[in-house]
C-alpha cells in the first residue's frame, strides 16, 4: 500500500507531493494507535477484525479505481489513509485472539515465534509483490492486489474456529463471575508511573529511533531510486526488497539471541549498525552500495526492535505491560510522522544523500546520550530462569505464553519456611499463592491430614480465586523453599490467557466452587 501510493504521488507530482502524502497517510494511523487496544476488549474480536479487513478491501478498492482514472492525489489519500489506518488494529488483534484459539502452551509459543518471522519476511515479500505489480500495471494494480489480501484476511476471520466455551465469563461454570482480572490501568496513568524509571524511558526512546528512522526511509526509497540512481518507480520496490533482507536476516540472529540473559550490548550495536549503514547510503550513493547499506539498515532496525521490546518485557511491571505497549503503538505512529516531516524537509532543502548523513550522524549523537543507560536497563531486566523453570512445570502457569510466564516469574519473592512452620492457616484471608520449588509441605482442614505436596505443587490459589478466607492450614515437613506471588499478578497472568483459566475454573470445581 505505503509503495503504491507514493509512487504514484512521486509520479503525478514529484519528490515534494510524495513526502505529503506520506504524511497524509499516518495521520489515521497516529489517531487509531491509542484506541486500537481497546476496540478488541469484547467478546468477538475475530468480528472487529474482520470489520477491519473489510473495510480496507473497501477503501484499497476505491483507491485503485482512483488511481486508474488518474485522480487527483488528495482524492486518492483519503481511502489510501484509511486502509494504512487499519494496519494499527492487526497486531492488538493478533495479541487478544491468539491466546483463545491455541490448545497447548507450545502451540502459542510456536505461533508467537512464527508471527516474529512472518513480520520480518513480508518486510521483504511486500516490496516484492509491490515492486511485480507497479513493473505490471502501476499503482492501481499494486492497490488492487493489496485489496485481495484485504478479502482473503476477511475469509480468515469467517472461518476463524469458535473459541472456546470457557471464554465467555457467564459460561456454565458458576465460578466464573468471580474470575475477573484486575482493573487495567490507563495509558496515561502508566505514562505518570514510568516517567520516574530512566531505564524504561531509554528502552522506549530507542524504540522511537527505529520508528524515527522508517518514517524517514519511507520517502528515500523513492527518492533515491527515481532522483538520485534513475531506477524508476519498481526501483523503489527494489531497495524495499533490500531493506526486507536485511529484517528477515536480522529474524534468524534474534532467535539466538532469545535465550540471552543480557541484551544491552545488542541494543548499542543495533543502533550503530543502523547509523553505519544510513551514512554508507548517503555517502555512496550507487546502486551496490544503496542496496547493501539498506540490507544492513533492515537487519539493524529489526534486531533493535525485537531485543528492545524483549528488555521492556523483562522491565515492566506485569500489570503494566499491556498499556506500556499500547505507548510503544503510539511511538510508532508518531515516530513514522515526524520522519516522514524530517524527510520531507531534507529532500526539499539538502537533498536525499545528505539527509540521510544527517540522520546517521544524529543516530550516533542520540547513542552516545542514552548508551549508558541502556546498561541500567539490563540490569534492571533480570531473567528468573529457576523461577520460570518452576512455573512452567505447574498445569495453573505452563499454558502462559513466555513473556506472561517471565512476568509472573519476575513478581514472585523466594521463601524458605522450616519444619513445622506454617505457610498459610485455615480462616485467614488470602493474599498469597506458593509455588513449592523444593522441600514438602502438608495440607490439613480441620486439623485432619489431607495430602503432601512437594516441588512442582501449589497451594492458596483457591482462596484467590474465589476471593475467599484460606480453605486449609499449610505447614512445612522438611526445610521449604517457594516461589510466593501476590493476589494482583497471579490473578492478572491466570485470568488473561484462557488455557490458564480453564485450568483455573477446573480447579474452582474440584474444590466445589
Amino acid at each position: 500500500m505505503w509503495l503504491a501510493v507514493l509512487v504514484y504521488a512521486q509520479d503525478r507530482s514529484g519528490s515534494t507531493a510524495a513526502g505529503w502524502m506520506a504524511l497524509a497517510l499516518l495521520i489515521p494511523l497516529v489517531i487509531a494507535a491509542p484506541f486500537a487496544g481497546r476496540a478488541f476488549a469484547r467478546d468477538d474480536p475475530e468480528r472487529v477484525l474482520g470489520a477491519v479487513f473489510a473495510t480496507q478491501a473497501l477503501m484499497l478498492a476505491v483507491a485503485a479505481v482512483m488511481a486508474v482514472i488518474e485522480a487527483p492525489l488528495a482524492v486518492i489519500a483519503v481511502p489510501a489513509a484509511v486502509a494504512i489506518g487499519g494496519v494499527a488494529f492487526a497486531r492488538p488483534g493478533q495479541a487478544v485472539i491468539a491466546p483463545g484459539i491455541v490448545r497447548t502452551a507450545r502451540e502459542l509459543t510456536s505461533a508467537n515465534l512464527l508471527t516474529g518471522y512472518i513480520d520480518s519476511g513480508c518486510v521483504l515479500v511486500g516490496p516484492l509483490v509491490a515492486t511485480a505489480c507497479l513493473a505490471a500495471g502501476g499503482a492501481a494494480t499494486a492497490l488492487g492486489v493489496c485489496g485481495l489480501f484485504a478479502v482473503a484476511g476477511v475469509v480468515a476471520m469467517l472461518r476463524m474456529p469458535e473459541r472456546p466455551a470457557a471464554a465467555d465469563p457467564a459460561a456454565a461454570d458458576p465460578a466464573a463471575g468471580t474470575l475477573e482480572p484486575p482493573e487495567r490501568p490507563s495509558l496515561w496513568r502508566v505514562l505518570r508511573t514510568l516517567r520516574g524509571r530512566d531505564h524504561i524511558v531509554v528502552l522506549l526512546a530507542a524504540l522511537s529511533l527505529q520508528h524515527l528512522l522508517m518514517g524517514v526511509m519511507g520517502l528515500m526509497f523513492v527518492v533515491l531510486a527515481v532522483d538520485e540512481l534513475g531506477m524508476g518507480g519498481s526501483g523503489a520496490g527494489i531497495l524495499n526488497i533490500a531493506f526486507g533482507i536485511g529484517a528477515v536476516t536480522s529474524g534468524l540472529a534474534s532467535t539466538v539471541l532469545a535465550g540471552r540473559g543480557r541484551l544491552a550490548a545488542v541494543v548499542v550495536g543495533s543502533v550503530v549498525v543502523m547509523a553505519v549503514g544510513t551514512l554508507a547510503v548517503g555517502l555512496f550513493v550507487t546502486v551496490p552500495v544503496v542496496v547493501v547499506g539498506l540490507a544492513v539498515v533492515g537487519c539493524g532496525r529489526s534486531l533493535l526492535d525485537v531485543t528492545a521490546r524483549m528488555l521492556l518485557q523483562r522491565s515492566v511491571p506485569p500489570q503494566h505491560l499491556a498499556a506500556t505497549f499500547a505507548i510503544i503503538e503510539v511511538l510508532t505512529s508518531v515516530g513514522l510522522a515526524l520522519g516522514t516531516v524530517a524527510s520531507q524537509v531534507m529532500v526539499a532543502t539538502i537533498g536525499a544523500p545528505a539527509g540521510l548523513v544527517a540522520v546517521g550522524t544524529c543516530l550516533l549523537v542520540v547513542l552516545a546520550l542514552i548508551g549508558p543507560r541502556v546498561w541500567l536497563a539490563d540490569r534492571a531486566a533480570d531473567v528468573p530462569v529457576v523461577a520460570v523453570a518452576l512455573l512452567r512445570s505447574m498445569p495453573l502457569f505452563a499454558p502462559l505464553p513466555p513473556a506472561s510466564l517471565e512476568a509472573v516469574a519476575r513478581a514472585g519473592v523466594e521463601r524458605t519456611f522450616e519444619p513445622g512452620e506454617t505457610l498459610m492457616r485455615e480462616g485467614d484471608p488470602g493474599e498469597s499463592y506458593h509455588a513449592v520449588a523444593g522441600g514438602a509441605v502438608e495440607v490439613t482442614v480441620d486439623g485432619h491430614h489431607l495430602r503432601t505436596l512437594g516441588r512442582g505443587a501449589g497451594v492458596g490459589e483457591v482462596a484467590l480465586l474465589a476471593h475467599s478466607r484460606r480453605t486449609a492450614t499449610v505447614t512445612a515437613i522438611e526445610r521449604t523453599h517457594t516461589l510466593e506471588i501476590d493476589r494482583e499478578p497471579f490473578l492478572l497472568a491466570v485470568t488473561r490467557h484462557e488455557p490458564s483459566l480453564v485450568a483455573a475454573r477446573r480447579l474452582m470445581k474440584d474444590f466445589g466452587y
